[in-house]
């Protein structure tokens, strides 16, 4: 009489091969893998893609608010660079995200511009009017964070919260006779 193996004995990395039910080696069914594969890092790429345009878009409007070119909004260090300078933070912080490759510890290099770049949503949170609860906001759902206050009704107030950094002119500064920056000479 022939007994039926257990679960385990058919598992067994030994016994697998003796009871896998087809044919197919890896090699029959690399291609299946590979076009699987394929299909979810276009798809992430593709989410990312999306994502990153959204949030430049609203990046875009906030920035309109503190009279920052629009272009900065674009392009991936230097937006980074600007919001931390309008948060008040010195902009070098976003550099941070370059440390994550160095082993053992990048990961402290991302938690320290995670915790900078929170900072700096605070800062600017209190310069359009928000709470400080809003910063839990930006720490769960960034994009969504950036579109209410980029497209929002808030005003961007310089003189609350800390005093931003960066050769912009602030909102509430106007040139005299149409001039130029101040300290320019123009």
């Amino acid at each position: 009489m022939m007994t039926l193996p257990t679960l385990t004995q058919m598992l067994s990395p030994l016994n697998l091969a003796a009871y896998w039910p087809y044919d197919y080696y890896w090699e029959d069914m690399y291609p299946a893998y590979l076009s699987a594969f394929t299909g979810i890092v276009i798809f992430w790429l593709f989410l990312f893609i999306a994502l990153y345009v959204v949030n430049a878009i609203f990046l875009m409007k906030l920035f309109a608010k503190a009279n920052v070119p629009a272009w900065k909004a674009w392009v991936p260090v230097v937006n980074t660079w600007k919001f931390l300078e309008l948060g008040g933070y010195h902009g070098a912080f976003s550099l941070l995200v370059l440390a994550v490759i160095i082993p053992c510890i990048g990961w402290l290099a991302a938690i320290g511009g995670i915790v900078v770049c929170a900072l700096a949503a605070y800062q600017i949170g209190l310069k359009n009017r928000k709470d400080g609860v809003w910063v839990v906001l930006y720490l769960f759902l960034g994009v969504v964070w950036t579109g209410i206050l980029g497209l929002g009704a808030s005003t961007w107030d310089e003189r609350l919260g800390k005093p931003a950094l960066g050769h912009e002119r602030p909102p509430h500064w106007h040139a005299p006779y149409g001039g130029g920056a101040p300290g320019s000479g123009f």
